[in-house]
């Protein structure tokens, strides 16, 4: 799904039409998805936030961002946005899976070159008047940052700066920018993933707090290395180390 129609209509109920037209998978996976918030609301935002990444990865290609805005912030805001949609007027007007794409549409017109913005219609949504609109958004960004930000995951939970988090990687500074801002070369990504699912890991065995304190300390099952050392060195093993010893991978 592309948005095409619905980017460039002239009014909300135009916006509406276009994407009921479109007659896209993603409505109908939309529809099932709005009862789920009540009975497991975690998994239902890490299903949306995950449809909503594929429509704004199926829809950049015939974009043109504003100048200086990653795509990966892009991205968030979109989701955030779309996401946003479900508790307000949009939802309201057109029901949850075309108020969530209407914002999403909404989000993308701001953000790109050439499209005119387009206002959200007024109104709270019945979803809002159900949940608590806390709750809700923070499922959708703890799904974001689990599932759109690996970098700035793995950043914040070991306690890096850029500069640190670049040699992690074994790379530069300009590099991991490129990355954030672009995407992670396809060569990189199995370090990357296995950095992140070790940091996962941690962060769900340990208090708040304490990995960054473990990442710089040595530890006597890398032999004596630190954990960032090891898994500078080796991320697989290192994974495959912890999860090992949390007898992780019976317990998942």
């Amino acid at each position: 799904m592309t948005l095409l129609a619905a980017l460039t209509a002239t009014t909300t109920a135009n916006v509406s039409t276009a994407l009921q037209n479109d007659e896209a998978r993603e409505l109908g996976l939309l529809n099932l998805l709005e009862p789920r918030f009540e009975r497991a609301p975690r998994p239902a935002a890490r299903r949306l936030v995950g449809i909503l990444g594929d429509v704004f990865d199926a829809t950049l290609p015939i974009l043109t961002l504003r100048t200086g805005m990653p795509v990966a912030r892009a991205r968030e805001l979109v989701i955030l946005r779309g996401a946003d949609a479900a508790l307000g007027g949009w939802a309201r007007h057109f029901g949850f899976a075309v108020g969530v794409l209407g914002g999403t549409v909404c989000a993308l017109r701001d953000l790109a070159e050439g499209l005119e913005p387009l206002s959200a219609p007024p109104g709270v949504s019945s979803l809002a008047e159900r949940l608590e609109p806390v709750m809700f958004l923070a499922a959708v960004a703890a799904s974001m940052r689990e599932d759109i930000a690996p970098l700035d995951h793995i950043r914040e939970g070991l306690g890096l700066d850029d500069t640190q988090l670049a040699a992690l990687f074994g790379v530069k500074r300009q590099a991991v920018a490129q990355w954030r801002s672009r995407d992670i070369p396809i060569g990189r990504r199995s370090a990357v993933n296995d950095v992140l699912a070790t940091v996962q890991l941690l962060e769900r065995k340990l208090k708040p707090g304490q990995l960054p304190f473990l990442a710089a300390s040595p530890v006597e099952a890398l032999g004596g290395a630190t954990l960032l050392q090891s898994l500078a060195a080796d991320p697989a093993q290192t994974r495959a180390a912890y999860e090992a010893a949390f007898d992780y991978a019976v317990s998942a």
